[in-house]
């Protein structure tokens, strides 16, 4: 998992890698429990939960991946946060 320091980002940077042929993996945080349909029966302020779901997102990670796959994940990450921060 990765924290992006870039509020609000996560989207963007899953739309930019999955252009580039990366699928980010573990998308189990796209939004807390306490905010789904079925759990949903009171308002619940939980904003530590939101910010974690606004701003992780997981890259690929597993044991087949060789370090070629590797490299290029991060260099297609960091060539997203280089140009966003032009």
């Amino acid at each position: 998992m990765v924290h992006l320091h870039m509020e609000g980002k996560r989207d963007s940077l899953r739309d930019y890698a999955g252009a580039r042929g990366i699928q980010f993996t573990g998308e189990v945080y796209f939004m807390g429990v306490h905010a789904m349909p079925s759990y949903d029966h009171d308002e619940i302020s939980l904003p530590v939960t939101g910010h974690v779901c606004a701003n992780y997102v997981c890259p690929p990670l597993y044991p087949e991946m060789s370090e070629q796959d590797v490299a290029y994940v991060c260099e297609v990450m960091n060539q997203y946060f280089s140009e966003s921060t032009q």
